[in-house]
């Protein structure tokens, strides 16, 4: 595994593919006092770490790094402002450390475009990379990444780095998120916080669906794709032989199960049809989601209880991580009854920003401490959603910033994307 820190050949080689993340992504390369390594990682071809600042053992940045047969080496790193730079790592270089000059990269068939390059170790080179969607989205959906500086030329091949990029920039989320949680400004211990791979729900908790009579049972799902792509729980379809899903005003229809992630809860099944803009949902990833924003969650609990055309409450984010600190999760205060597992869990502007997937037990709390917590509720993160996304080569679209009126309209643009889902 090649080092992730300037000075022991950090940065790679032909670079392979950035997953679409955030709108700002640069690669921080360590400190000059160097860098702690607090855990290591691997995705796919890429051996990554975590790392903090070895002078105030801050967490500052999360990378990965793959080497090519040609001998060069790409990294990816994700610093904790989310800044993202490519590097390259060439062994036949010998360049003035702080030398900067010009380097041209081009993704697939588009144009040339000139970047400022910066010699780190007299081997690599960091490039800094635009914080905009387009380029991000460039890199991780690119087949082909092609460099040249003067007589240098390479290209990279880029399959599979959508996976990567959603990895790091879960790493650093889990971390931030970490920090937020434990009130604590350092980094924790190596293995404190796994990256995305994460233990399933606490058994305190309540997976509530179900309220099934005659082998039925319900749940909520939400549309992320115009060619019907359905998100939800693992457990609102787990052992299901026959599912069905029904929108707003249609009559159901059969889904299919497409892939499952029992560790994470989630399920990507599949309709027929084709949906609008407004039929779809947008999906925002964490950072910038904060503990006491408000928050709602639209759904369908207690099927042929309550309303069939869907309901909505509105609560805010309690905390920043689930039960034992889980990071997957946050903690909210907006109610949920079963029949809610695997709805959207939104944002002021009707963006997704979890799955809704568990409620503490009462019952069980009221037995074993003697009180009866209240809205003690759960939602998987949406960036541990889009991982899964991305894992599987399925697009979403980004978030949508403006905020709507009030709780009703975001009831109404939820209301087109949100779906009941039967199992038998």
């Amino acid at each position: 595994m090649v080092s992730l820190c300037p000075g022991s050949g950090v940065l790679g080689d032909d670079v392979r593919r950035l997953g679409a993340l955030l709108a700002a992504l640069s690669i921080t390369f360590c400190a000059a006092a160097g860098a702690a390594e607090l855990d290591t990682f691997t995705v796919g071809a890429w051996d990554g770490g975590s790392y903090s600042n070895d002078q105030d053992g801050l967490f500052t940045h999360c990378a990965a790094n793959a080497r090519y047969n040609s001998e060069l080496t790409l990294v990816v790193v994700v610093d904790r402002q989310y800044d993202w730079f490519i590097g390259i790592q060439n062994p036949d270089w010998q360049l003035n450390v702080g030398e900067e000059f010009p380097f041209d990269l081009k993704i697939d068939r588009g144009r040339w475009n000139t970047f400022t390059a910066t010699a780190i170790t007299p081997d690599h080179i960091e490039i800094q990379m635009p914080n905009d969607d387009d380029a991000v989205n460039d890199f991780r959906y690119g087949s082909l990444l092609a460099v040249k500086s003067g007589d240098f030329n390479a290209s990279f091949d880029l399959d599979g780095t959508a996976r990567l990029v959603a990895y790091l920039a879960q790493c650093v989320g889990d971390y931030l998120d970490y920090e937020t949680a434990s009130a604590g400004t350092r980094a924790p211990p190596a293995g404190a916080t796994p990256a995305p791979s994460v233990q399933p729900p606490a058994q305190s908790a309540s997976n509530g669906e179900e309220g099934a009579s005659h082998g039925v049972s319900s749940g909520t799902g939400f549309i992320i794709t115009a060619s019907g792509h359905v998100l939800t729980n693992n457990h609102v379809i787990d052992g299901c032989s026959d599912i069905a899903v029904r929108r707003n005003g249609e009559l159901p229809q059969p889904a299919g199960v497409l892939f499952t992630d029992q560790t994470n809860d989630l399920a990507l099944l599949k309709i027929d049809g084709t949906f609008t803009d407004s039929q779809i949902a947008n999906i925002r990833v964490v950072p910038g989601v904060k503990a006491g924003e408000d928050v709602a969650v639209y759904g369908f609990p207690l099927a042929g209880t309550l309303s069939d055309t869907g309901n909505i409450v509105g609560g805010n984010i309690s905390a920043l991580a689930g039960l034992g600190s889980d990071v997957r999760l946050f903690q909210i205060s907006a109610p949920i009854q079963p029949g809610n597992s695997g709805g959207p869990l939104l944002d002021k502007a009707g963006n997704v920003i979890g799955v809704v997937n568990a409620k503490l037990d009462e019952l069980k709390m009221a037995a074993s401490a003697g009180l009866m917590p209240q809205n003690v509720n759960f939602a998987i993160k949406a960036s541990i959603a889009t991982n899964f996304l991305d894992a599987h080569g399925i697009e979403y679209r980004m978030p949508s910033p403006e905020p709507l009126a009030d709780l009703s309209a975001v009831a109404d643009a939820a209301r087109e994307f949100t779906v009941f889902i039967a199992c038998q």
